[in-house]
Parts: structure tokens; sequence; C-alpha cells
């Protein structure tokens, strides 16, 4: 018996396309799409163009769809469009493939009426095909009067401009609509500058605005790119990534009943950057739903975490949420079951979506007694050289330590090195009693205070690390991709941390369970990780029982960043408000001499009074 050959994912079949010349895989696929839905010979001009494209090489990509029983769809054209996107197009486009059931969900839970409808960062076009789907089923406009009257789209790449009216041409010919020409209002431009009064007459706003913002970091955008976020008060604040002003930009966008749909970064719901993003979403009662894919990572290629925003410009009295556990999930969004938040609940401050009773929890955790930020000396970030691997040495327990670059041996003076600890490997005692790692540090410490060595001094106290040094210049000075001047080029690429000795208590910067470790040497540093300095020498244990129990978990689960895996941030941001109660002389005795963790989470989840 003969096995059915296995039919290949899209995502396969996007990655064997792109084995391929751009245009002929299109070409294959376009006419692939119009073969099997019968409508050959066409008129339309834009498709015409496409699928008279005919060599040995668009025969051989269409004989290998057909053999490997792929499905030639719209879907796939618009993955492959996405994908093929490269270089410093895909940097500053900043877009990914959104899995149809999303495009679906928040076109059916965004578009309510008849309307116009945006997306002000079209990519390929999938959120406006779904959309012109939509209004064909509730009204009987043909595709030529949707895409004219009721479609409008902006994006960065004339590229993606080009894929969108293509594709929704080819919507129209399948659909038995073949017309020689099709009017759009689709246009090139950046959509943080992009002035619709001058491109639509008598514009009024949109009834809808959709899409997939696109998500890049504020350190991978041009300048000029830059300049436009600020243009908006909620990019204009720290260091706001792209997507965050899309957000105020629909608002700008749409008209005084407008309803806005977006999938995003969920980060908005936490960070520092989007604070006031969060204002004004929650002083303007826009907030209808949210979706958090938690710790899920829903685009292929990206490490983002997600999450589905409606927005209703009519005011929300209320915030419907929910929380996705697993990818099956999004094949049933629409059978969620969401809990509600009052709407007066959300400020600038972090979003917390929580349940009733994680909520009182919670509350009673910060309310137990002093805050964390407020009952140690210091919470801080470890040091930074932005260059680690450069100063990094392992201790072989000699005068003179040795580093290797570039196929040389170098010697490092042991006096110019310090020890140095890295919490995200460090989970444990026994780790921490492993660890061997030295670090190159060209500073004094002067009554507590790091000063740099002068470089004539360097040279003539450690000419060995001095010569070594030298031969890194170039590789240091690539650092903030050298844009920016140090106080000497050997110093450290920021000062943070540089001065941070003394007992400690590490932490990593992300995990899936609570990794607070003390340190007793009091002569090393911290990279890589967080480090917790007690007020009193007697509360470091105390703390390490208190930050390693399932209720510091529990807090962390419910208020911090998500990450893959159900990692956590332990960033001071997400810890700093969890409180250390006050405890009686035999809750400290108890604490301090038990090491059966059930016994001390026993007694801490009394004492926070929990649930």
């Amino acid at each position: 018996m003969k096995l059915m050959r296995k039919k290949p994912t899209i995502t396969q079949v996007v990655a064997k396309l792109s084995e391929y010349n751009i245009s002929d895989a299109e070409a294959a696929l376009v006419r692939l799409i119009l073969h099997i839905h019968g409508t050959w010979p066409i008129r339309n001009r834009a498709v015409q163009k496409i699928a008279s494209r005919a060599n040995k090489q668009v025969e051989q990509i269409e004989y290998f769809l057909l053999e490997q029983k792929a499905d030639p769809t719209l879907e796939l054209l618009g993955k492959f469009y996405e994908l093929s996107v490269e270089g410093e197009d895909k940097k500053i486009n900043g877009a990914y493939f959104t899995p149809p059931e999303i495009v679906s969900y928040i076109i059916e839970e965004t578009v309510n009426g008849i309307g116009t409808i945006c997306d002000p960062a079209c990519g390929s076009g999938a959120f406006l095909v779904e959309a012109a789907k939509l209004l064909k089923r509730k009204t009987r406009l043909s595709y030529a009067e949707i895409f004219a009257t009721y479609l409008y789209g902006v994006d960065i790449l004339r590229s993606n401009i080009e894929h969108v009216r293509l594709i929704l041409s080819l919507l129209a010919v399948i659909s038995g609509e073949d017309q020689r020409e099709l009017t759009f209002n689709l246009h090139v431009g950046d959509a943080l500058v992009f002035c619709w009064k001058r491109e639509a007459l008598g514009f009024e706003g949109f009834d809808y605005v959709v899409g997939n913002p696109p998500y890049v970091r504020t350190k991978n955008l041009r300048v000029d790119v830059r300049e436009n976020i600020k243009r908006w008060p909620t990019g204009n604040f720290a260091n706001a990534d792209l997507y965050i002003p899309f957000f105020e930009l629909a608002a700008n966008w749409t008209n005084s009943g407008g309803r806005i749909g977006y999938i995003t970064p969920s980060t908005y719901l936490s960070s520092f950057n989007a604070k006031i993003l969060r204002g004004f979403l929650s002083e303007k009662k826009y907030v209808e739903k949210i979706i958090d894919f938690n710790g899920l990572q829903i685009f292929e290629g990206a490490t983002t975490y997600t999450c589905i925003t409606i927005l209703n410009k009519r005011s929300c009295n209320t915030v419907q949420f929910a929380l996705i556990d697993s990818l099956d999930e999004i094949k049933t969004l629409r059978e969620l079951n969401f809990r509600e938040v009052k709407v007066t609940a959300l400020n600038s401050e972090e979003w917390r979506l929580l349940s009733k009773k994680d909520a009182e929890n919670i509350l009673r955790i910060e309310q137990a007694g002093c805050p964390l930020d407020r009952y140690v000396a210091r919470y801080v970030t470890g040091i930074a050289t932005l260059h680690n691997s450069l100063f990094l040495i392992p201790d072989n327990g000699k005068p003179y330590l040795k580093k290797s670059y570039e196929g040389r041996e170098y010697l490092i003076e042991r006096g110019i090195t310090r020890k140095i600890v890295k919490p995200n490997k460090i989970k444990d005692r026994a780790a921490l009693q492993n660890n061997c790692e030295r670090i190159i540090y060209p500073y004094r410490t002067l009554n507590g205070r790091a000063r740099l060595i002068e470089e004539k001094d360097l040279r003539t106290h450690y000419p060995k690390a001095y010569e070594y040094l030298r031969a890194i210049k170039d590789e240091l000075a690539k650092r903030d991709k050298g844009k920016r001047e140090y106080k000497a080029w050997y110093a450290y690429g920021r000062t943070q941390g540089i001065n941070d000795f003394g007992k400690k208590i590490i932490s990593p910067m992300m995990g899936n369970k609570p990794s607070f470790v003390i340190v007793e040497d009091t002569d090393s540093l911290v990279y890589c990780g967080y480090a917790i300095y007690a007020k009193h020498e007697e509360d470091y244990q105390l703390l390490e029982r208190i930050l390693n129990s399932s209720v510091m978990w529990y807090y962390l689960e419910k208020t911090s960043k998500n990450y893959s895996g159900g990692f956590k941030s332990f960033a001071k941001n997400y810890i700093k408000n969890f409180s250390i109660p006050s405890f009686t002389v035999t809750e400290r005795r108890i604490l301090l001499r038990t090491r059966d963790r059930e016994k001390i989470d026993r007694l801490l989840w009394k004492k926070y009074q929990l649930e």
C-alpha cells in the first residue's frame, strides 16, 4: 500500500519557494491560484502582468507545488511576500506574517458594521483582504466598490503596496469579478507622518483601524524614523518602541465612534516606555478587550510576546481580558472565557489584568509590609561593558591570567582584574562555588567610588593588560555603533554597577522559578543580572528565604513580564512593590532555621493572608 505524502505546512512551502527567484515564485503561485479557480484567461492588467510570466523556472515551481499537494492560496501568497522582505527593509518595516485565525478574529471583533477600514502598516494586506471579504458577506457591493470606497492602507515599503494591490486584484478575479482596472486607496509612506486630509477629499476619520503595527526597538531605527515617533506624545517618552504611537495614531485617524483592532507586543501593558500610552488609553477609556498571549510566541522568526487589543472610542467602563495558555487556543479565540476589570483600575502605571481573587492576593502581598525597594539599601543592575567577551577571563589561580584574541594569547596582570558573577547561570550556592570568572577592571576604588585608571598609569602599572587592551581597541570602538564617546576608549560601555562591591543577593534577568543566591564575597561584581544589597547583615538570609518562596513566584507569575517557557522577568520594576512584612521572633526563627521549603511556604502564605 502506497503511503500518502504528508501535506506540507505553509511555512515549509514558503521556505522552499525562497530558494527560487522571487518573480518566478510569485508568477507560479498566481498562475496556480487562477488555474484552481478556473479563471483563465483574465482581463485584469495587474494580475495578467504577473501571470503572463512563463519560463522553465516557473514551470518547475508549479510542478513542485502540485507534487507537494500544496494549496496555492492568497494566504500563501501573502506569507511569501511578507517573508521575502529582506535586510534593511525588514528592519525598517518590522512586520511579520500574522496567523490567519488572528487576522480573522480581529476583523470580526472590530468591524461591527459597514464603514471605512484602514490598515496603517498594511504589509502584504492580510487585514485588508479579510476586511474586504467581511464587507462582501455583509453587503451586495462588488469588490471594485469595496476597494474604491471602504478600504485604505499605508505602508513604508513600495513593494508592499504593490503586493497588496495584486492580492486584492486577485481576490476580485477569483471571485468572478474580473475587471481590467481597479481603484485602490493604498499609499506609500510612513504612517506616523502621513496626512489623510491631503489624500482623501473630505476626510473626517475612518470607522475602523486594524492591523499589526511594526515591531522595531528604538535602537534599530533610522534617525528620521525615531524623530517621527517623537511627533506623537505617546512616543515622545523614554525610548518608545515603534509600535507604541500607532495606538495614538489609530485614535487620531478614527472618527468619534471608531473602533480599533491591533495585535502588538504586550510590553505596553507594563513597560516604562509605554507609560504615557497607558495613561492616554485609560484616561480616554478606549480599551474594550485584551487577549494576552502570555509567554507564547505567535510570530515565526520573532521573539515577541503579543496581545490583541480592541479599542472603542465610545468609551468603556470595563475591560474584558483573557490569557492564552496554549497555541491550540488560537484556533478557538471566539470561545474564550473573559474576565472583567473596571477601567478605573487602569492608569499610567503597570496594567495588571487579574481575576478578582488574584488581584486581592497581589494587593495583600504589596500591603503586608515595607516594599522591597525601600526595605533594602539597593536593587541594582550588573555592569555593562557592552562587549563582555573581551573583558571576561577564566581564573587560572596564577599571578598572570591568560586571554586569547585573534589567535594570540595575552597575559593579564591579576591586579587589574576582579571576581565577577553571572546570575543568569548561577542558580544556587553550588554553582556559585564553582564560579571562576574574573573581569578586566580598569578602575581604582577611592573612597568607595570607582575611578578610571589614567592611560599612562595603565601602561606603566599593568603593561601586559595594556598591550591586550590596545589589541582590542578597534573592537571596543564599535560599541554603541561607534556613535558614542567614552571617558577613555578602554572604559566600560556604561558606568552602572562598577561600584557595586560588598555582600549581596543576586538574581538572573529572568527565570522559570525564583533563583536568589547570597554572594558572601565582598570583592565580586555582577553582570547579566541583578544584585540586592540589604541594609542590615541579619536580613540577608531572611530575604533569601522569602524571595525564593512560592509566594514570590506567585507574585511574579501574576505581575511580571512574560518570556517563553514560563520564564518571568526579575527586573526591579516588577519586584520593587513586593513587600517584606514584620515577623515575630518565632516566625523569624522558623524562617532562618528550617530548610523545609514547604514549611516556609506555609508560614509565608499565612503571613501574607493569601487565599
